[in-house]
Order: C-alpha cells, then sequence, then structure tokens
C-alpha cells in the first residue's frame, strides 16, 4: 500500500506548533507520571511471583476475603458496602497483577460482571496505591499471602 503524501503535508500548519508542542508536553506527562507508579507497585507487590507455581484466581479471592474478614460469596456478591467494595476492587487488581488474565475473564469469574467494572476497579486501586502508603502495604501483605497461599 502506497500514501501519495507529498512532504509538505506532513508540516504543521502555522498556528498548528503550539498545539502540537502542548500535546507533546501531555503526552510526557503522563509518560512520566505512568512510569513513576510502576515501581510503587511492584514494591506493593513484592517479588515476582515464582513461575512454576501459577496464582489463581480462586486463591486471591479466597485470601483477599479473609484479610478483608469476609466470606469469598461477600467479596463475590453485588453487595455495595463500601468494605465489601474495596476488598472486590483489590481482588480484581490482584487478578489483573497477577495472573494472565484479560478484564473479560477476570469479569466472568466474579459473577459475570462488565469487564469495564473490572477496569475501573484496577485504576482505582492504582491511584490509590499511589496516594496512601498504608493501602499499599496492605496490598502488599496480601500479595505475599497469595504467594504463601496463607489465609490468616
Amino acid at each position: 500500500m502506497k500514501l501519495d503524501i507529498a512532504p509538505d503535508e506532513l508540516l504543521p500548519r502555522p498556528g498548528q506548533l503550539g498545539e502540537l508542542e502542548a500535546l507533546v508536553a501531555e503526552l510526557r506527562h503522563i509518560n512520566n507520571t505512568v512510569n513513576s507508579l510502576i515501581p510503587r507497585i511492584r514494591t506493593a507487590i513484592g517479588s515476582v511471583i515464582d513461575a512454576d507455581a501459577p496464582v489463581k484466581m480462586r486463591d486471591i479471592v479466597s485470601i483477599t476475603a479473609s484479610y478483608f474478614g469476609m466470606t469469598e460469596m461477600q467479596l463475590l456478591s453485588d453487595r455495595r458496602n463500601r468494605k465489601i467494595v474495596r476488598a472486590r476492587q483489590t481482588a480484581m487488581f490482584l487478578c489483573h497483577l497477577l495472573t494472565p488474565r484479560s478484564c473479560p475473564d477476570i469479569a466472568m469469574f466474579f459473577r459475570d460482571r462488565d469487564p469495564t467494572t473490572v477496569l475501573h476497579g484496577v485504576r482505582l486501586i492504582e491511584r490509590l496505591l499511589a496516594d496512601d502508603k498504608q493501602f499499599a502495604q496492605q496490598i502488599d501483605d496480601i500479595s505475599n499471602r497469595i504467594k504463601l497461599g496463607v489465609k490468616q
């Protein structure tokens, strides 16, 4: 496939250069923000999981529910109590992070939820990790329990 574009068409028109510079600056800012979150997330999660022992979503749900003092049924329920919702979002985040499963797969596991619900939960937890050291420590604790297979 050949594109017939004249070289002068690739150059910005007068007045567009400022807009392009602003967009590039915004993209750099977003990239820096994302790059600064990656080490924090890795710190919160701890060491990489042993590739020979894949983590199962049911184990993540079970250990997360136990950590938050509830049953798996409560965590997977449709209830919108703040404590249950936070535990559910945490479990979704850990499923997203610790397993190779896609958002639709995770949504299906969490009682046929919409994949955008999973994505919202993951993004919310990522923001909380960046802003709340105590919550980041909780995620690290849960992650370590998952790696060890310990409920309590």
